[in-house]
């Protein structure tokens, strides 16, 4: 009696065993798949708008060399000569 008992820990411990494995290879898995950095993000983050003395301005600004999808519709800003930035808003400038 003893050794069945002691056979049926081991198959138990065997199992136990496996299911610790399966889970740890998930979980290190997983944040590996969800931690991959959005291109555009990372784009938008390393080019910040910089006009004359302006410099570092981001989200939700855009224009000249920071990509449109950086910032908002309606607020692109464009360097003018003397290194002044300009803004259409709506039909007005």
């Amino acid at each position: 009696m003893p050794m069945l008992l002691l056979h049926d820990f081991c198959q138990m411990d065997a199992k136990l065993f496996q299911l610790f494995i399966t889970f740890f290879f998930i979980f290190m898995t997983i944040p590996i798949c969800f931690s991959d950095d959005n291109q555009q993000y990372e784009e938008c983050r390393s080019s910040l708008y910089e006009c004359g003395e302006l410099k570092g301005i981001g989200y939700p600004f855009w224009g000249d060399a920071r990509p449109q999808f950086c910032g908002l519709q309606g607020f692109e800003l464009n360097c003018q000569a003397g290194g002044y930035p300009f803004i259409r808003i709506d039909s007005l400038d």
